[in-house]
C-alpha cells in the first residue's frame, strides 16, 4: 500500500514541478489559453431546427468582466426598430465578437456607426461554432422576421470542414465543459492541446473523412447564394489568424479561399465578394497584433474596426451608401 502511495505522490510532485517549470520558461503567448465557456446553459439553448442550438433570447451571460447580452431574437445586438432598412450579418464566433467585452465593438456595430444613418440598422446574427450549413439555417430562421436588403455572410478558414460543435457538446455536458476549462488553465494541458494534439489531428481528420461535412457546407453556401428572397449577398472572407500556429481545421486540408474563387466564377455577379485576405496583405497588417490576447483565432477591437471599414468601403463602392 505504501509503495503505491509513494508512486502516486511521486507522480503528483513531478507533475507540479513540470507545471512550475513551464510557467517559468515557456512564453505564455506561444501556448495560448483554453476556455470553452463551460456555463453554456446560461447562454445557449437547443433548437428543434437545423441550427441545433442558438443564443438564448433576452439574456445576459457574464464571466468576470466578459458580458454577452442578447435581444429578443437571441442576437448579440440591440433591439431592432420596426421601420428601418436592415443589413443582416451571419457568421460564427468572429461575427458575434468572442473576446470582445462590449457588443458595440463588433465589426457589425462599427459598420452601423460608419454608415451613420438612423434609417439603416446592421444586425449581428453571429453564433459561435456555426458552420455554413448552420448559417444557412440561421438565415432561414431570421429572413422573414428581419427582411434585410443586404446579407453579409462572414466566412473563416474552417467553415468547409467545421463539424465538431463544442457549444452543443458543452450545453449537453456542462460538467465536462467545466473540467475542460479547469484543465485549460494548466500549461502542460495547453502544450499538449496546442502542440501535440494539433500536430496529429490532421491525420485523425483524414481518417475520419469529413467529405460529408464538406459537401453539406458547400451545398448550404449554394442555397444561400440562390435564395428565393430578394437581398443582395456579400461574402466576407476573413484571414486565418493562426498562420504561425495553423490547425488543420483552418484551411490546410480543404481551402475555403479556393472554393470561393470557384463559386465566384460559377455565380458571376450573384454576390459581392469581400476578400479581406487580400486587403489585409495590401495594408501590410501584422495579424498577430489584431487578435484577442492569447487567442489567435478571434479579432480584437482594432481588428473589428478594420473589418467594419472594409465592408463599409465596399458598400460605398457599389453606391448602397451615398
Amino acid at each position: 500500500m505504501k509503495k503505491y502511495l509513494k508512486i502516486i505522490l511521486t507522480i503528483i510532485v513531478c507533475f507540479l514541478l513540470l507545471e512550475a517549470i513551464t510557467k517559468i520558461i515557456v512564453d505564455k503567448n506561444k501556448i495560448g489559453d483554453i476556455d470553452y465557456f463551460p456555463e453554456y446553459k446560461k447562454l445557449y439553448e437547443l433548437t428543434d431546427d437545423c441550427r441545433v442550438y442558438k443564443l438564448k433570447e433576452s439574456t445576459i451571460f457574464q464571466e468576470g468582466d466578459y458580458i454577452i447580452q442578447t435581444n429578443n431574437l437571441g442576437l448579440r445586438n440591440k433591439e431592432l426598430s420596426a421601420n428601418t432598412e436592415k443589413i443582416l450579418v451571419i457568421g460564427d464566433s468572429v461575427t458575434m465578437g468572442i473576446g470582445l467585452h462590449d457588443g458595440n465593438k463588433t465589426f457589425s456595430a462599427n459598420l452601423e456607426k460608419l454608415i451613420g444613418n438612423k434609417s439603416i440598422e446592421v444586425v449581428n446574427a453571429g453564433v459561435p461554432g456555426y458552420n455554413l450549413y448552420q448559417n444557412k439555417c440561421q438565415l432561414d430562421a431570421l429572413i422573414e422576421k428581419i427582411n434585410p436588403s443586404i446579407v453579409i455572410l462572414e466566412i473563416t478558414q474552417n467553415d468547409l470542414t467545421k463539424e465538431v460543435i463544442y457549444e452543443l457538446y458543452y450545453t449537453k455536458h456542462p460538467f465536462m465543459g467545466k473540467l475542460h476549462s479547469i484543465a485549460g488553465k494548466l500549461n502542460l494541458f495547453k502544450i499538449f492541446n496546442n502542440h501535440i494534439y494539433n500536430k496529429y489531428s490532421e491525420k485523425i481528420i483524414k481518417e475520419k473523412n469529413l467529405l460529408d461535412a464538406v459537401k453539406r457546407n458547400k451545398d448550404a453556401l449554394e442555397e444561400i447564394i440562390n435564395s428565393k428572397f430578394d437581398y443582395k449577398l456579400f461574402i466576407l472572407e476573413l484571414p486565418n489568424l493562426r498562420v504561425n500556429n495553423a490547425h488543420p481545421f483552418f484551411g490546410t486540408i480543404f481551402s475555403i479561399h479556393d472554393h470561393l474563387k470557384e463559386v465566384n466564377k460559377t455565380y458571376d455577379k450573384k454576390f459581392g465578394f469581400i476578400d479581406a485576405n487580400k486587403n489585409f496583405v495590401n495594408m501590410s497588417l501584422n495579424l498577430t497584433e489584431l487578435t484577442v490576447e492569447n487567442d489567435w483565432i478571434h479579432f480584437n477591437e482594432e481588428g473589428h474596426e478594420i473589418i467594419g471599414q472594409l465592408v463599409y468601403d465596399e458598400l460605398v463602392r457599389i453606391e448602397f451608401i451615398n
